[in-house]
Parts: C-alpha cells; structure tokens; sequence
C-alpha cells in the first residue's frame, strides 16, 4: 500500500470516528428534548408524568437504537445520489415507526395488562403517525450533521491539496527548475579563477548567493510585488550574463503601474529558464 493510500485510510478512519461520536451525542440530547416534550404534553393530556415516565424512558431508548439504524443506513449511502438518499431514509424511518409502535404496543400489554386484549386502533394509528414524523425528523437532523462534516473535511483536504501543491510548486521551482544552472555557475566561476579575473568570479559568487538566499526565503504561500519579481529575475539572468559573455543585454518593458501588481513567488523562472532562452544567449555569445 502507498503512504498517499495509508493517510486516507487514516483521514478515512478519523472522519469516521467522528461521525460516530456527533452521532451518539446527536441521538441522546435528540431523544432526551423528546422525552421532555412528551412528558410535558402527557401533564398536559392529564397523565401522571412521573408514573409514566418508566414506560417512556424504555420506549425513547428503543427509539434511540432504531435512530442508530438509521443513521448506519443513511451513512451508507452518503456518497450516493440524492434520490437514493431520500428513499433510504423514509423507507429506513418508515420501518422504524412501525417497530416503534409495536414496541409501544407491547409496553402498553405489559404495564395496563388489558384483559381482554382488544387493540386500539386509533391509537395505534396516532403512534405510528408521531413515531413516523419523530424518525424522519431524526432523519433531517442526522443528513444535516452528515453534511456539516463533510463540508469541513472537504475544505481541510482542500486546503491540505493546495498547501502540498504549492509546497511542491516552489520546492520545483527552488531546487528543481534549472538544475544545472548551478553547476554551471559553478564551473564558470572556476573557469574564472583559472584564467586570473578574481573580480568577475567574485562578482559571480556574491549574485549566486544573493539569488539562492532570496529564493529559499521565499514564502510559496505568499506573493510578491511584480517588481521584486522581476528584480530577483534580473539577478538570474545577471549570472547567465557573467556566465556566456558581455553581449548579452537585458531590457524590461513593463506597462506603469504593473510593478504593484502581486504575482506567485518565481512565477516567471520557468518562462526566463527555458531552453529557447539559454539556447538564445548560447548563439549570441558564438
């Protein structure tokens, strides 16, 4: 496995665990506000809230692992189109109400003991109703929850992409664009030193130094002014002038007002380092 395959299995499983959690939490504080809401509407009804609350306390928990059910569902289908989305989760709450009820229905056996057992329909009918509404409200929360984190792991890979591509960029641009420019700066100032103009080699080494302290402080995250560009262009080609021979000329023509502009750091090194350009100064100097 590549170590670009093991980050995202590791970014994989730590969105993962995420949601679990937000999920967990979600579905208790969800399903404490409805026992709260029921209970007050129970006192309201005329029910003993404290008496009944056993009875709610073992429903809302059922109700809780049935919302668990459908948040696993849904979350299997998050990268699925949004049709698919919306028949999962009615389909999903729909059969969560029916076993909801039914466990209500049981509850209701257990604790009033009928006898006999004839099964109220109408109420069993409102059950089904507010269980359904309750599930697909849980529904429209856990979609909302699903995307809040997907739009925060979308904008991090985002701005882990552009950072490694502009890292990568400039550590090109830095080290990688000409690379023998150097070595050839290098043989030229030996070639000086041999032929006794220690001024020119000297001249030649401090524009090299300044060129490569300029560019390693570079910071690829910010930009520069067009004219710092354009000053720190010059010192390269500066170096290919001492390199190749005195006929070479360097001319700007920049409109007014440009220099201000801000421009990527070495945006214009690929441009001034090509081959044509070398090959140019290489035929002016035979």
């Amino acid at each position: 496995m590549k170590p670009e395959d093991d980050a995202r299995s590791v970014d994989e499983s730590a969105y993962i665990a995420s949601v679990r959690r937000a999920t967990l939490w979600l579905g208790f504080l969800y399903w404490f506000v409805e026992f709260l809401i029921s209970s007050i509407l129970w006192a309201i009804l005329g029910i003993d809230p404290i008496m009944s609350a056993p009875g709610k306390l073992l429903l809302m928990s059922c109700g809780m692992v049935f919302s668990y059910g459908i948040a696993a569902a849904m979350f299997g289908v998050r990268h699925q189109h949004i049709a698919l989305k919306i028949v999962v989760g009615f389909t999903t709450a729909l059969m969560a109400a029916i076993a909801n009820t039914g466990v209500d229905f049981l509850l209701y056996l257990f604790i009033v003991r009928p006898d006999p057992i004839t099964p109220d329909w109408t109420s069993i009918g409102y059950t089904l109703v507010y269980s359904m509404a309750t599930f697909v409200g849980w529904s429209f929360f856990f979609v909302a929850l699903l995307y809040s984190f997907e739009l925060r792991e979308r904008e991090r890979r985002l701005a882990i992409t552009r950072e490694e591509a502009l890292a990568a960029q400039m550590r090109a641009l830095r080290y990688q664009v000409n690379p023998h420019f150097l070595f050839n700066t290098l043989n030229s100032i030996t070639g000086l030193i041999e032929e006794g103009q220690p001024l020119a080699a000297t001249r030649m080494v401090m524009s090299l130094s300044n060129f490569l302290r300029t560019t390693l402080e570079l910071d690829p995250l910010h930009d520069v002014r067009l004219a710092d560009e354009l000053a720190l262009q010059a010192g390269y080609l500066h170096i290919e002038g001492e390199r190749y021979c005195d006929r070479m000329r360097l001319r700007m023509d920049i409109d007014t007002g440009l220099e201000e502009a801000l421009v990527p750091s070495l945006i214009l090194q690929p441009l001034i380092s090509s081959r044509p350009v070398v090959s140019e100064l290489q035929s002016q100097c035979r």
